[in-house]
């Protein structure tokens, strides 16, 4: 029996927003996003994307394995760099993979993009929620400029912790936000 793409769509749609949301709780609740939970969400969008059914020619349907694990690549590279730098949690760089997963390495980037920017708000009323955004901005300042300063001078920026915490976001909510509206954006998406 063939799954057709919009039997197909509804299944991707529900496993990937399945994934999300129990990241989202589990990082509300502990800040954290369990590994078990990342390996789950890899081996559904491997399942959705290459047992399901067989990948499609046109831009729905199943991406194929290999597509597949471009954009777990592509969604992990993008945060990665940010966690270098201590700037993100591994949780949140491997929730984003699990994305990349579901996604494919363009759409991936594309979301990963959309997560950032959604970051940054989440940040900006965060900071104003909790009457912390002089410290929140001091610390932007002082990690540019320590980044700057080092790669001022060849080295690699790694910003560490800073001296007075404006607090930690559950980034998850970003990743989940991001994603929706990349999607949304660009229709692909049926909730």
């Amino acid at each position: 029996m063939a799954i057709d793409n919009s039997d197909f769509n509804l299944l991707h749609s529900a496993c990937l927003s399945g994934v999300l949301a129990v990241a989202v709780y589990c990082d509300l609740k502990s800040r954290r996003i369990p590994n078990r939970l990342i390996l789950a969400g890899l081996a559904l969008a491997l399942f959705c994307n290459g047992v399901v059914a067989p990948p499609s020619q046109g831009l729905d349907g199943p991406l194929g394995w290999g597509p597949c694990m471009a954009g777990a690549a592509v969604g992990l590279g993008t945060l990665l760099p940010l966690y270098g730098m201590g700037a993100m949690g591994a949780g949140d760089v491997k929730l984003m993979a699990v994305v990349g997963a579901f996604l494919g390495p363009s759409a991936s980037l594309g979301a990963a993009l959309a997560t950032l920017v959604a970051g940054g708000f989440l940040a900006v009323a965060a900071a104003l929620h909790w009457r912390v955004a002089p410290a929140m901005l001091r610390n932007v300042k002082t990690l540019l400029a320590s980044g700057v300063a080092r790669l001022g001078v060849g080295d690699v920026p790694q910003f560490g912790e800073v001296r007075v915490s404006a607090g930690r976001l559950p980034y998850a909510v970003a990743i989940a936000t991001g994603t929706a509206a990349y999607q949304a954006w660009t229709h692909s998406f049926l909730f």
